[in-house]
């Protein structure tokens, strides 16, 4: 009896193993070739009072602020600039992308304002909590 209840054991626990894993299917607010079909890149950094001061280069007045980030289909992703250099994974449900760098922190990416080729994101960095809004534009991967 208890080689039999050993041996259903095994089996069982070897069909949970080998299940093949699903993709989670695709929650965000866009299609995902909006996200992904190219990188995206700051043009504006907007100010608390609503205007927008251009830092699309480092000559700018808020030139620190610029940053470009590229999404990929396969959940991964890469920043420069103001988020920093890194590299991670992220998920996307509804308007917002949660990233994971792997240097630990956590940048959630609010996106409004949308059109085809341009959004204006809020990021709030967490641990720190730094946190602003950006006018970006979306530069497609030209192949």
């Amino acid at each position: 009896m208890k080689k039999i209840f050993v041996i259903l054991l095994a089996a069982a626990m070897s069909a949970a193993c080998c299940k093949t894993p699903q993709p989670e299917p695709w929650a965000f607010d866009f299609p995902k070739e909006f996200l992904c079909d190219g990188t995206w890149s700051t043009t504006g950094y907007i100010l608390p009072s609503g205007s927008i001061a251009l830092c699309s280069s480092p000559e700018h007045l808020y030139g620190e602020y610029r940053f470009s980030i590229k999404f990929n289909e396969d959940g991964t992703y890469r920043s420069t600039g103001y988020l920093g250099d890194e590299t991670g994974t992220y998920k996307a449900k509804g308007k917002v992308v949660d990233a994971a760098p792997r240097a630990g922190a956590v940048l959630t990416i609010v996106f409004s304002d949308t059109s085809d080729t341009d959004a204006v994101v809020t990021i709030v960095r967490s641990p720190g909590g730094r946190d602003g809004s950006w006018y970006i534009v979306r530069k497609k991967t030209v192949e």
